[in-house]
């Protein structure tokens, strides 16, 4: 952690940490550490001062909130000039049809704020890419003359990003819900890895005191899951 690289490793001035969603102004060893939260809720801004020897001898942090700085700024015309080009250039294939859609495919539930199903249970979304994986692998396994292996699949339910609720599927619609460009890997398991696996991806799941699935648990590791099914006793430890 940035926290660790503070203590144990010399020389570093500053580090601005990212990832862990959260927001910290601090100094570790000499090094300053800042990070301004998660989804632009805030803008950082570090002022550094440096004396003769070129070392730095202050730093402060600011953090200025999001209704703040869209008071004080508006969209640089050149640059929505050129992002409304990019898509102008990218619309042909984003709004390629892919597939009809008969009833509305969630994994956030009509994509209520702060309810990210897919991170705490099994979501038609989460589902439908799972089982994509499992067609894909079995055509990849069918190429290679290992058809008879059996495959199931596991997506994470942080990696699922969206619902699709319109009429038809579109390039620009998979792409909102698998945003990240990520390549089916295939491996061989036993079945003790495979239920490790599964430990892994439920372990963040806990019960409210009235026996509901505690959404303030949820955990971008949970496992949707294809070719398989699993029974989960979430009041027992992982």
């Amino acid at each position: 952690t940035s926290h660790k690289i503070a203590q144990e490793v010399e020389g570093i001035d500053i580090i601005v940490d990212g990832h862990s969603h959260s927001q910290e102004t601090t100094k570790i060893n000499n090094t300053y550490i800042a990070q301004t939260g998660t989804k632009l809720a805030n803008i950082g801004k570090i002022t550094i001062q440096v004396d003769d020897q070129n070392k730095v001898s202050a730093c402060t942090t600011e953090l200025i909130a999001e209704s703040t700085y869209k008071e004080s700024y508006t969209n640089d015309a050149e640059v929505s000039a050129l992002y409304q080009q990019k898509m102008d250039e990218l619309a042909p294939i984003l709004n390629q049809k892919v597939a009809d859609l008969n009833v509305p495919v969630f994994a956030f539930y009509n994509g209520t704020a702060g309810t990210r199903t897919s991170r705490v249970e099994e979501t038609p979304g989460g589902s439908m890419v799972a089982d994509a994986m499992v067609e894909e692998g079995q055509k990849l396994l069918t190429s290679i003359g290992k058809g008879d292996y059996p495959v199931v699949s596991l997506e994470n339910g942080g990696g699922v990003r969206a619902d699709l609720a319109g009429d038809t599927v579109t390039v620009g619609n998979i792409l909102d819900v698998l945003p990240f460009g990520n390549m089916i890997s295939i491996k061989e398991v036993t079945p003790a890895v495979l239920y490790d696996t599964l430990e892994n991806g439920y372990k963040s799941l806990a019960l409210t005191t009235d026996g509901y699935i505690d959404t303030s648990a949820a955990s971008g590791g949970f496992a949707q899951i294809g070719g398989m099914r699993c029974e989960l006793d979430v009041s027992k430890a992982a």
